[in-house]
């Protein structure tokens, strides 16, 4: 039985503003292969926006978690990592088999997560994605390019099952105490995370290969929602401190 749910972070501006998460959880209710539920995760506190309130719920949340199609999920902060790490708190309250990430400010493509289950169905994978970048120091100097290590991105559904995740909180604190800028990228450190251990990984396409057409529609949000960016980051993310998150998983955890 195809049955999964879809956990997704916010940030307080954007659930304030709430137009853009409107139409990005309604894009995954909406998808061929609907989910069981969306899950909202939303920290007591945020560490980065300790400063912005939280509005009440919207109107139209509030008619989709009476109507059990989305619930949000309240507790720690532990940055683009909480979406993972509160699945794993509740897979059991919430009986949950398969999971799968999406991002707060997109609107998906309808067939993006069939297309996604289809893809690690056939090809044996324990978690898929439809896009994933490999990293390289030299721009464009393709014998820098690190083959040996892939990394999902979580806006293009990271799929897989939830029990995977049962090591990734120990592992996220230690990352967190020993290097504490990798808070601020979870693609790096739940990618590297799945591959430490062994996991078979991929994606429909990735930035080696020319894409065809990307799974969503990016949204103007009407606020910046605060995320840190560097201008001398490399191909394929844009987040602050990626070279510096990558040399420290690869020194402090290498994959053997």
């Amino acid at each position: 039985m195809n049955s999964y749910s879809f956990f997704l972070n916010t940030t307080p501006i954007r659930f304030n503003e709430s137009k853009c998460l409107e139409k990005a959880i309604n894009s995954l209710l909406a998808q061929s292969l609907p989910p069981e539920k969306v899950y909202l995760c939303m920290p007591y506190r945020y560490k980065r926006f300790s400063d912005v309130p939280v509005n009440k719920p919207p109107d139209w949340l509030n008619t989709l978690t009476r109507q059990n199609k989305v619930k949000i999920l309240y507790g720690n902060d532990y940055g683009g990592a909480t979406r993972y790490i509160y699945a794993d708190q509740v897979k059991k309250e919430e009986n949950l088999t398969n999971i799968c990430s999406a991002d707060d400010d997109v609107i998906y493509k309808k067939d993006t997560l069939e297309k996604v289950w289809k893809f690690k169905e056939e090809n044996g994978l324990d978690a898929a994605c439809y896009w994933s970048y490999f990293w390289w120091y030299k721009d464009n100097d393709p014998d820098d390019i690190d083959h040996n290590i892939r990394y999902l991105q979580g806006v293009d559904m990271i799929l897989t099952k939830v029990d995977i995740l049962s090591g990734y909180f120990d592992f996220i604190s230690r990352c967190y105490k020993e290097y504490e800028d990798s808070f601020l990228n979870d693609d790096l450190t739940f990618s590297y995370y799945l591959q430490l251990e062994g996991r078979k990984i991929s994606s429909i396409e990735n930035d080696l290969i020319k894409p065809s057409k990307p799974s969503y529609e990016e949204q103007a949000t009407s606020k910046d929602d605060g995320r840190l960016t560097d201008t001398a980051v490399g191909k394929g993310e844009k987040y602050y401190k990626t070279f510096e998150i990558i040399d420290y998983l690869k020194s402090s955890h290498p994959i053997k």
